[in-house]
């Protein structure tokens, strides 16, 4: 009986920790502007919290909703997913992406009405049944077997984040990329350890369960310790938060782990077009190395590398034979500007003078933007009038005319 009741203790405690811990880490989250995590900790904490109130039932009108008739795992997975892809996307998140969600709607709309429509009296005797007897029958036998497998949703959402992470591993500084995987590697542990370990203690029913959440406590707490280090370490290497295309979205702030913006992003500023030069404190350059790497990077320019779609800084400095974040540091520092500005001023240089070129009347606008590396006609419109003040098809217009007067 000691025995047990330690093991009670401990679990216990280590829940009710985690649980604050978490809300805590959220807090700092939603202060680094990183939403997504903020909320995947909030929830958890939320969760995790009212599981261990309910085990040592205290307060278990409250505990109830969260301990036992609801959960969050639906939330998790994609909660995941789409803060990766907010640190590794420099474009806005799609609206499509709120279909992730629909595996949580559907479990809203699958056990709310359900639980609601039961007497709460029929409530607590079923809760009493789990903490005292091990049955677990919190919905009837069809709902049950329908959310037997919610359990591999998050499992498989950590499959999915680990495929994209690595198809966007070029366009990463290395150190963030393999943090970002050691943390999605150890998920995926953390779900196995849930899915296939928990089940073998020799504890009762609700104890199990309880202890189910510890491995992802410890990890909860181990990823958002590493990731306000990490988000730390960045803001101070990046220097001000108003340095460049800082956006309305998460992905462009001075938290980014992005080795550097990707040549079609414009910003929303005219004042942010060139930016000020980041302090590399721990990357230090020559001058005579600097020197070599900006005549490398002009002599590709010039031989029309931004033509290229989509050109990434690691694919640059793949051509260069230097680590991006030295290419990086040379175009912020030489030039003055974002690698993305760099780039798109060779394009848009380009096109202005094919715009007036008779010999390329017959091609429309669009064809030549994307003839010299843009593949968007939105970040090429909006590009192009930043840069001139006016839409492609009035420079062009006007510079007709111009010609016509002098001739």
């Amino acid at each position: 009986m000691d025995e047990l009741i330690s093991v009670e203790v401990v679990v216990c405690t280590l829940i009710l920790m985690g649980a604050i811990q978490s809300a805590l880490y959220s807090l700092s989250m939603f202060r680094l502007k990183q939403s997504y995590l903020a909320l995947w900790l909030a929830l958890f904490s939320l969760e995790v919290g009212s599981k261990g109130l309910l085990y040592l039932d205290t307060v278990p009108i409250w505990s109830q909703w969260f301990g036992y008739w609801f959960s969050f795992d639906l939330l998790y997975g994609p909660l995941l997913l789409l803060w990766v892809v907010s640190l590794t996307c420099q474009e806005p998140l799609s609206k499509w992406h709120i279909l992730h969600f629909l595996p949580a709607l559907w479990y809203g709309c699958l056990t709310i009405p359900e639980a609601l429509s039961m007497s709460p009296e029929l409530r607590a005797e079923r809760i009493w049944n789990y903490l005292n007897q091990s049955i677990w029958v919190s919905y009837s036998p069809e709902t049950m077997s329908l959310l037997s497998g919610v359990l591999w949703q998050p499992f498989v959402y950590v499959l999915f984040t680990l495929v994209y992470l690595c198809r966007k591993k070029e366009q990463l500084e290395l150190k963030s990329f393999h943090w970002l995987l050691t943390m999605l590697l150890l998920h995926a542990v953390m779900w196995c350890l849930v899915i296939f370990g928990m089940e073998k203690l020799p504890w009762a029913l609700p104890l199990v369960f309880l202890a189910s959440y510890l491995p992802a406590t410890v990890w909860v707490n181990f990823l958002a310790w590493l990731s306000i280090s990490h988000f730390q370490i960045n803001v101070r290497a990046s220097g001000t938060s108003n340095s460049s295309d800082v956006g309305k979205n998460e992905q462009n702030s001075s938290t980014s782990i992005v080795s550097e913006d990707t040549p079609e992003v414009v910003s929303d500023q005219k004042s942010s077009h060139c930016v000020k030069a980041q302090k590399y404190l721990h990357t230090r350059l020559e001058e005579s190395q600097r020197v070599l790497i900006a005549d490398k990077l002009k002599e590709l320019m010039e031989q029309g590398e931004y033509t290229r779609a989509r050109l990434t800084l690691g694919e640059v400095a793949d051509l260069v034979g230097v680590a991006p974040h030295l290419v990086s540091q040379v175009i912020n520092e030489h030039y003055q500007c974002s690698f993305s500005d760099y780039v798109n001023k060779y394009r848009l240089q380009a096109i202005k003078s094919q715009l007036l070129d008779p010999e390329n009347s017959s091609q429309t606008i669009l064809e030549i933007a994307l003839a010299n590396g843009f593949s968007s006609k939105t970040r090429f419109n909006a590009a192009f009038k930043e840069e001139t003040g006016l839409t492609p098809s009035q420079y062009r217009k006007l510079k007709s005319l111009e010609n016509c007067e002098v001739g």
